[in-house]
Formats: structure tokens, sequence, C-alpha cells
């Protein structure tokens, strides 16, 4: 009977607690089932949250679980009702996503057609999608997100970006009803670094007008700290992306002894510096390269970037694999079986790719080229994870190094540790204590 009360009891605290918890509503366009770094970052807020003292209702689009090429991301969802899901983390609210003309279009015809009209519908939509809600695809989930905001008591609103039509969102919503909004931003907005002139000075007065509003903002590295303490009158703090346990079903030590596996996961940016890698290979004689295999994870759903890799390792007889994009589950596992993972970076274009966090938990031999000077060395540095290089002479000695040590004893041996702090569910209590000490 006493282990009946005590049960009773529990119970009772429990649902006490989370009633009396104070809620935050998350706007996050991307989101699980869609398997991106934009979604994995408000997922685990909606998934530590509630440990740390909060609780999560997320806005985001209906995504169905068949994402896998860049044309599937614009069809429109197989619902096209709201639907909600409770789940004992918090609340999910999912709209239905319907494109907009341009992605009909792009739908219907493919990739290959119609060039020229996309880009002048993409003009179309970049100068009035801010102004004109009819012609943002995104406008459904600011229309959920207000009628929740109205029906229920919330402390916080956090708004990721992008797409930063969200943080117009954000700060309507504030406004109408008072709660403060936090600006969460993952890169750039006018100041990112894959907009063009016109549209990072389209965007610098839209975003100054919006961000104006916001309580503070939120960001992935202290660069860009730096750069939106100098760009907005606004307190910034550092939020890292971080990363997820390995499942105890995924977890494996072995790496490849076939292949000299080199592997690299997700996006590459143009301004990556890939080339280094390919310039340190040509340096390789062919019975070295023969026994290396180049492992492009994810990039097949990237037709350009796939494409450039091609070309700037076109002559070099290395084996290419590419995949589509795959589950992270599936992503961890053949980082496992890698013995050497790539980080190309930029000297003059840092950020802190999420990735690293990928890479650090599946403890292998990280090679950052060229060094970034900032917290990406800092972070391989700490972590004892990798070794960093500034031209291609000596990435080839460093690839060389460690492809003698695999060709001997079948591993490439990594010393890393110390990451912990970098887990994602230590990043959402971080920034859960940024939310109860700032909005006393």
């Amino acid at each position: 009977m006493s282990q009946l009360n005590n049960v009773l009891l529990y119970v009772g605290y429990f649902i006490f607690r989370t009633l009396n918890m104070k809620k935050v509503l998350i706007l996050a366009y991307d989101f699980p089932p869609y398997n991106s770094i934009g979604g994995q970052r408000p997922y685990s807020w909606f998934t530590y949250f509630k440990q740390f003292g909060l609780f999560p209702v997320v806005v985001s689009r209906h995504w169905d679980e068949s994402i896998t090429t860049s044309e599937d991301y614009i069809k429109p969802s197989t619902r096209q009702d709201v639907s909600v899901e409770e789940y004992e983390q918090g609340i999910i609210y999912r709209v239905p996503y319907r494109p907009n003309a341009r992605d009909r279009f792009l739908v219907k015809y493919g990739l290959g057609t119609g060039k020229i009209v996309r880009k002048i519908l993409s003009l179309w939509y970049l100068c009035v999608e801010f102004f004109i809600p009819f012609f943002d695809a995104k406008y459904g989930i600011y229309k959920t997100a207000l009628n929740v905001c109205k029906q229920d008591e919330f402390a916080y609103i956090i708004v990721t970006g992008e797409p930063f039509v969200l943080f117009k969102y954000a700060s309507k919503i504030s406004q109408k009803t008072g709660v403060p909004w936090i600006a969460d931003y993952r890169d750039g907005w006018s100041t990112n670094y894959n907009y063009s002139w016109f549209q990072q000075n389209f965007f610098s007065r839209i975003e100054a007008y919006i961000i104006r509003s916001c309580s503070y903002i939120t960001t992935v590295s202290k660069e860009f700290q730096h750069e939106f303490s100098k760009l907005h009158n606004k307190p910034v703090y550092v939020v890292m992306n971080g990363f997820e346990p390995i499942a105890e079903a995924v977890k494996q030590d072995a790496q490849s002894s076939k292949h000299f596996s080199i592997s690299f996961a997700g996006t590459l940016y143009p301004y990556q510096q890939i080339e280094m890698c390919a310039d340190a290979l040509r340096l390789c004689n062919a019975n070295d390269l023969a026994h290396m295999t180049l492992q492009w994870i994810g990039l097949s759903f990237y037709p350009e970037q796939k494409k450039r890799i091609c070309d700037v390792f076109s002559g070099i007889p290395v084996q290419h694999t590419f995949t589509e994009r795959i589950s992270q589950t599936e992503v961890i596992a053949l980082l496992q079986q890698s013995s050497l993972l790539l980080l190309p970076a930029s000297e003059t274009k840092n950020q802190v790719y999420a990735k690293l966090f990928d890479y650090l938990q599946v403890k292998r031999k990280i090679f950052l080229f060229p060094s970034d000077g900032g917290s990406l060395q800092e972070i391989i540095e700490k972590t004892q994870s990798g070794l960093y290089f500034e031209n291609y002479r000596d990435l080839h000695t460093g690839l060389m190094t460690v492809y003698h040590e695999w060709k001997q004893n079948g591993f490439v041996r990594c010393e890393t540790h110390n990451i912990a702090q970098y887990s994602r569910e230590k990043q959402a209590e971080k920034f859960v204590q940024i939310l109860l000490h700032k909005n006393k």
C-alpha cells in the first residue's frame, strides 16, 4: 500500500509540476521527420526543455518522411489540415504546406526546365513575401502560432531561422500578445555568406527593423555572436548545435579495414575550400589512391555540390561514393566506419559547422583545412579530436601519415575526449538558463 501511495504522490507531483511549468512557443520551419541540421536544433529544445523547467510547444510545417531530393522539399504535404501531437516532452502543431507558383513549376517541369522563369519568380517572391502574406507559403505557421499563443499563456517565443520571415511573424505575435520573443540565428540573415549583393542589401533594413523588437539574440558560435553584437543593439548569447548520444544499436568501434575511408557529411558550401583536399591527393601515388575511398554523405541531395566534387577531383584515381539524404542513425553508422573525417573550412567566412559535433561523438580523427583560427580550431584543440592544416602540402603529409597508420594497424587512432559539454542536452540546458535568467 505504501508503494502505491508513493507512486500516486509521484504522479501527482509530476502533473502539478507540468501544469505549473512555464511554456515556451517555438516557431521552426525545419523539424523532424525532416532530417536536417535546421530541424535537429529546435528538436533538441523540444526533447530537453521540460527536464530543465520549460514546457515546449512547437509550431512547424508538416513534413512527410519521404524527403530525399530537393524536389521533395517543395512538394505539397500529404496532410492538408493542422494536426496536433501531444507527447510527454511537449506539444507539436504541424501546419500543411502548399507550394507557391515557382515551386509548383519546379515540381512539374524539373530542375532542367525554365530556369529564367524560376529566377523571375524567385525575385518576385523575395520582394513580396515579407509584405504580402498571400505570397508566403509559411504564413500558415504564423496563423496557427498566433491562435495557439492567444489560447494559452506563454512566457517566451523562440523563433529559429531561416526562413527569416518567421522572425517577422514572431515579432507580430509578440506585439499582439505581449509575449517577449527571442531571435535564434543558425546563419546570418543580411550577412549570409550565400546571399548575393542584392539580397544582402535588400534584407539589411528589413532585418534591422524586425530585430529591434526582440528581447535578445541566440546564435551558434562566438564569431556570429560578435557579428550580431555589432549589427544589432541587443544582447547575444551562444547556444551551439551539439550532438545526440549514439543509439546503443548503432554503437560500434570498427573502422573499415578494406579501404582507407575518408568521409564528409552534410552540406558543402561554396566557400569551404575542398580544393585543398584534391590538391593534396594529387601528390599521392596511384597505388595508395587505389586503397582510398572518398565518401560524401548526403551530398546527392545537392546536385550542384555533387557536380562540384566531380569537377574538383577530376583525374584523381580515387573511388567516390555519394548518398542521398539519409537518417541520422545511418549517418552515424557511416561515420563510425570511416578512418578519417574531412572538415573543409574558410579563413575569412568563419562559422561552426554542425557536422563537427557528429564528428566528435563518433571519435574519428578530424582534418580541418584551412584552419579558421577561431571556434573550429579551438574545439578541435580542446577535445584533441584532430589536426588542422594551412596548405595542401601539409595536408598531404598529414593524409599520408594517417594512411600509413591505417595500412599498418587497420585503423587510425583518435584521442577525442571532453566532449560532453557539446551534447545537445547540455546546450538545451544552457538555453533554458539564459531564458530563465534574462526574463526574470
